[in-house]
C-alpha cells in the first residue's frame, strides 16, 4: 500500500507540473504575439517600421496672363484718335519664325516678334484713289515693357525685356519710307511702319507675362489734300503670356519671317 500510494502521488505531481509548464508556454507565446502587434503599431506611429509619409506636393506654377497673342499667335489693337472721325490706327503683332510657338515662351532666352502700325481712312473704300484719303504720319515711336510676376517670385525685373524710343523713319523696315518733316507715312495702302525680329529678353523665374505699351506721335490730315494736320498720340497695350519653366526658350536660326 505504501509503494502504491507513493507512485500515485508522484504521478499526480508530475501531471500537475506538466500542466503548469504547458500553461506557461502558451501564455508566453500569446504575450509575444501581443508585444509584436503593439510594437509594430507604435513603430508605424513614429515612422520606424511603418509606411513612409507622402511628400508634400510642390506648388504648381502660376498660369500665364491672358493674351490673345499667346493664345491665337497674333493680335491686333485698333485705336481711334480723339476728335478724328472714321480713322482707324491698327497695331498688328505676331511671333516670328525664330520662336513661332508662343506656348513655349519661357522666362529664359529671347522671344522674337514683328509688329506693324498702319492707319486706315475708313471714310473711303479700300480701292478708292489714294489722293482721296487723309494722310497720317508717324513721327516718334516708343515701346516700354513691364514684367508681370506671381507675387514676389519674379522679384526685381531689373533691365526691361524690351525698350524702344526712336524716330519711326530711322528704324522702320523700309530704308526709304515716304516721309516729311512730320514723320513717315503710315496711311494704307502706301504707308506702313514695320519692325521685324524684335527680341524680348530674359525675365526672372516666376514671371507670368510681359506687358508692352506702344506709343506713337502722329500727325493726321484734317481733310485729304488740305495740308492741315492735327497732332495726336496713339497708345496700344499688348499682354504676352510667359510660361514659368527652368527650360530656355528655343530660338531657330532664322533672320526673316
Amino acid at each position: 500500500m505504501t509503494s502504491s500510494a507513493t507512485t500515485t502521488s508522484l504521478t499526480r505531481r508530475t501531471r500537475a507540473a506538466l500542466g503548469l509548464l504547458l500553461a506557461g508556454t502558451v501564455l508566453a507565446t500569446s504575450s509575444c504575439g501581443v508585444a509584436q502587434d503593439v510594437g509594430g503599431y507604435a513603430s508605424g506611429l513614429v515612422g520606424g517600421g511603418g509606411a513612409a509619409a507622402e511628400a508634400a506636393p510642390s506648388p504648381a506654377a502660376a498660369d500665364p496672363i491672358d493674351s490673345e497673342l499667346t493664345r491665337d499667335g497674333t493680335t491686333q489693337v485698333h485705336t481711334a484718335l480723339r476728335g478724328v472721325d472714321d480713322l482707324d490706327v491698327v497695331l498688328t503683332m505676331y511671333p516670328t519664325a525664330r520662336t513661332p510657338r508662343t506656348h513655349e515662351w519661357f522666362p529664359k532666352g529671347g522671344k522674337y516678334l514683328t509688329f506693324t502700325l498702319q492707319a486706315f481712312d475708313t471714310a473711303r473704300g479700300e480701292r478708292d484713289p489714294f489722293a482721296t484719303k487723309r494722310e497720317v504720319y508717324l513721327d516718334r515711336i516708343r515701346v516700354t515693357s513691364a514684367v508681370v510676376g506671381d507675387g514676389d517670385r519674379a522679384g526685381d525685373a531689373g533691365r526691361p525685356p524690351y525698350r524702344l524710343d526712336a524716330q519711326a523713319r530711322d528704324v522702320t523696315l523700309d530704308p526709304e519710307p515716304t516721309a516729311t518733316r512730320r514723320g513717315m507715312l503710315i496711311t494704307s495702302p502706301k504707308g506702313s511702319f514695320e519692325l521685324q525680329d524684335q527680341r524680348l529678353g530674359s525675365v526672372p523665374r516666376g514671371t507670368r507675362g510681359i506687358e508692352l505699351t506702344v506709343t506713337g506721335t502722329v500727325y493726321v490730315e484734317t481733310v485729304a489734300g488740305s495740308d492741315d494736320y492735327l497732332r495726336r498720340t496713339v497708345t496700344a497695350e499688348v499682354p504676352i503670356g510667359i510660361f514659368d519653366s527652368a527650360e530656355r526658350t528655343v530660338s531657330d536660326p532664322v533672320t526673316r519671317d
